[in-house]
């Protein structure tokens, strides 16, 4: 870690997962950017290791919910208990967009939406292509479904979906009315022409860590109990 906690990155199996903090500018004179380059790049060199890259963050940037939008860097909402402005963070979504496609990161999971939405292989916006066959482009998920209240209805509204007429070209799938998990399994690329991405509903990373960090803390109690 670059001495912080925001943004990391850690390998498991063949997937190398890659942490990265939308609360702070991703431009490329910021700290983050050049730390997120060189980590990607470093990465790259061992993609016979780690086959398959992933980033995940908390805001996404491609999003068809229109409770949030599309991350941009401003927030598009108030807190009555906030009385000043928020703050405004660089380089969203293009800066950030940009190393995932020179590093070709694979899958883009987010969070902040209470929604689920897959998008088809996207790249700048309105390049999509509609197919997972030979994918040249990162897919990015949104799993904001977990527990709490679903973005179903549009604030300050009775009855508007959060849904438009129009559905953008780079969703794939979307539900605002279930809750679910995400899961994901895969094959080496070694393994199939055609990588393989198993979509279904699946448990968010960041809270697969922090139940992993739960049950050892319980467990190491529990067993310096037993020895008192």
């Amino acid at each position: 870690m670059p001495g912080n906690e925001r943004y990391y990155s850690f390998g498991v199996g063949m997937v190398h997962f890659v942490s990265v903090s939308t609360d702070e500018d991703i431009d490329p004179s910021s700290t983050q950017w050049v730390w997120l380059d060189r980590t990607l790049a470093k990465i790259n060199k061992q993609r016979d290791i780690w086959p398959w890259v992933v980033t995940f963050q908390h805001r996404p940037i491609y999003n068809s919910n229109k409770n949030h939008g599309n991350w941009s860097g401003a927030n598009n909402y108030t807190y009555d208990a906030w009385d000043g402005e928020l703050a405004t963070y660089e380089g969203w979504p293009d800066d950030y967009e940009a190393l995932l496609l020179k590093h070709k990161v694979d899958l883009v999971l987010t969070g902040h939406v209470h929604h689920y939405e897959r998008t088809w292989p996207v790249r700048n916006r309105n390049d999509v292509t509609k197919s997972y066959e030979n994918v040249t482009s990162p897919v990015h998920i949104t799993c904001g479904h977990g527990g709490k209240g679903l973005y179903s209805i549009m604030w300050d509204t009775d009855d508007q979906s959060t849904y438009g007429t129009n559905r953008p070209e780079f969703t794939a799938a979307r539900d605002n009315k279930n809750w679910g998990t995400v899961s994901w399994s895969s094959w080496t690329r070694e393994q199939s022409d055609t990588p393989c991405l198993g979509w279904g509903r699946v448990r968010c990373l960041q809270r697969m860590l922090k139940l992993r960090k739960l049950l050892l803390r319980v467990g190491q109690r529990w067993w310096a109990s037993v020895w008192d």
